[in-house]
């Protein structure tokens, strides 16, 4: 089983972007099949002065006719940012003319962490306006926590705001953290919160 994985950092107020896949098919369609890991990780440090931004997207799909992606593997995206914005993104797909679906049996999740800033994290988000269809037997996960700002999470419709969602983690984001997060965010939903 392969391997895809892109990661991005910066200092000094800058903006990083890391994207695992992009399949985009004009007049065509657009189909992923992926029982490996995909992995995207940005970082945005901070220099005393300027805020960054960091964005982290695992797959981002569009065609204008069929999209799909039949998922028995792993698609990480997890962003952090030191005093700036943190945007995490598992799947994103879009037709134009036609549907658009998922079929998960694996596990998709997306973290966001920002240090006195913004976290928002969108597992996945399917949108047609022909029809948008999510057939799911895996794990699809959101997490998004702000030290001192603003989390915001996107998952199966539902978003939640929370000033503090949780504050602890290091510096980077590893594969470690992801696993705690996830648990979290589970632990969360069963709660209610």
């Amino acid at each position: 089983l392969g391997l895809i994985q892109a990661q991005a950092a910066t200092s000094h107020g800058g903006s990083s972007s890391a994207i695992g896949v992009i399949a985009s098919a004009y007049y065509g369609d657009a189909v992923l099949q992926n029982a490996g890991e995909i992995s995207a990780d940005a970082l945005a440090g901070f220099d005393g002065y300027a805020a960054g931004s960091a964005y982290a997207l695992g797959v981002l799909l569009h065609g204008d006719y069929v999209v799909e992606l039949d998922n028995s593997g792993t698609i990480v995206a997890s962003a952090e940012a030191a005093y700036g914005s943190a945007l995490a993104r598992g799947l994103v797909g879009s037709s134009k003319y036609d549907v658009a679906s998922l079929t998960n049996a694996g596990d998709i999740a997306a973290v966001a962490h920002a240090a006195g800033g913004y976290a928002t994290a969108q597992a996945v988000r399917i949108s047609s306006k022909y029809g948008a269809y999510v057939s799911n037997e895996g794990d699809i996960e959101a997490l998004a926590y702000a030290d001192d700002g603003v989390g915001q999470i996107s998952q199966d419709g539902a978003t939640a705001f929370a000033n503090v969602l949780f504050v602890g983690f290091g510096q980077r984001i590893d594969t470690d953290t992801v696993g705690k997060a996830i648990d979290l965010a589970k632990s969360a939903r069963e709660e209610g919160l």
